[in-house]
């Protein structure tokens, strides 16, 4: 693994804004606004046999892993311990499911 590495690569958080054309989350759960969400840090290739055919992402040998083997400079990455971060286009995204109503 190239150094450094982020520790700790599990994160949650809450919706502040969707892009365009993101409904629901990786389950089919559609998603608004203010949802809770976690969210893999994993960002497989998507063309290849372990995420077509075996439906197994993180099998994937050319997926992207957040702070392991993709660098720090690159802009467009997934950076979980801020204030607000940007999940890249294919982001695995899971709607949590909570008893809490949001906060205002």
């Amino acid at each position: 693994m190239p150094l450094p590495i982020v520790l700790g690569h599990q994160g949650v958080g809450r919706i502040w804004r969707l892009g365009a054309g993101v409904p629901s989350d990786f389950s089919g759960n559609s998603l608004r606004e203010v949802d809770t969400i976690a969210w893999s840090s994993n960002f497989p290739y998507g063309r290849c046999h372990w995420c077509v055919v075996a439906e197994e992402r993180t099998l994937c040998e050319a997926r992207k892993v957040c702070g392991v083997n993709q660098q720090f400079d690159d802009l467009s990455g997934l950076w979980e311990h801020g204030e607000a971060i940007y999940l890249q286009p294919g982001s695995a995204i899971f709607r949590v499911l909570t008893s809490c109503p949001p906060s205002t």
